[in-house]
């Protein structure tokens, strides 16, 4: 029956999930897989399920970040990557943050257009993930640093910020006899409107419920991995 069928719901993410990662202001927390990067402060950014991308609003750089392989020796990857293109300024292996890492720059041509790279290695958990900094070579002392920069907060992160990562999720609740939708909604603290509450609900938005109906909502709340999955 109904209530049976929307009580499944309960719980579901709405919109972004956490454990895909987080923006918190210019920080990104993966809460999964426990770790976190600074970008630049006034940069743009984006997180798809293959890389998490930064860029400044003049689009004249950019700042990937991704798994790039499995294994624990970032000097491996960086052997395979020195197969293909000529490493500068490569490093020995080194550790930030208490993370073994490998370090170099190169030079790629792209539609023509001469690129120099950023790239840095970080072994963490089995995983090698890549920072890697691009800008047009003529621009590349002044963004050198700024790439540099953004690769040396690769780090575990702390429990502060892990109690800051958040996500929507639909919860039920139920209604007072006489309430309105709008009056479930302030109620419950409702991340949706209160139009967006009817729609979910089919319901009038001023229409008066009798009491006892479950009503959708979307709240707020802590991250939590699911039963099934590992925690950190």
């Amino acid at each position: 029956n109904r209530t049976a069928f929307v009580n499944r719901l309960d719980g579901l993410v709405v919109g972004a999930a956490a454990k895909a990662g987080v923006f918190l202001d210019h920080r990104f927390v993966h809460p999964d897989l426990y770790f976190a990067v600074t970008f630049p402060k006034t940069w743009k950014y984006e997180n798809s399920p293959t890389a998490v991308v930064a860029y400044p609003q003049s689009e004249s750089a950019m700042l990937g970040l991704q798994v790039l392989a499995e294994g624990d020796d970032p000097a491996a990857v960086a052997d395979e990557i020195g197969a293909q293109v000529e490493l500068l300024d490569r490093s020995e292996v080194k550790k930030i943050n208490g993370l073994p890492v490998v370090t170099a720059n190169t030079r790629v041509v792209q539609d023509g257009q001469e690129l120099s790279l950023s790239l840095t290695w970080i072994a963490k958990d089995g995983l090698i993930y890549q920072v890697l900094g691009a800008t047009p070579s003529a621009r590349w002392t002044e963004f050198r640093s700024t790439f540099e920069a953004a690769a040396a907060t690769f780090r575990r992160p702390s429990e502060s910020e892990l109690d800051e990562v958040r996500e929507n999720r639909l919860r039920l609740v139920a209604a007072n006899r006489g309430e309105t939708l709008s009056a479930v909604a302030k109620r419950a603290k409702s991340q949706w409107s209160v139009e967006r509450v009817a729609a979910a609900n089919a319901m009038d938005a001023t229409e008066k419920l009798r009491g006892g109906e479950a009503i959708k909502v979307s709240k707020r709340e802590p991250y939590a991995p699911a039963a099934d999955e590992p925690s950190q």
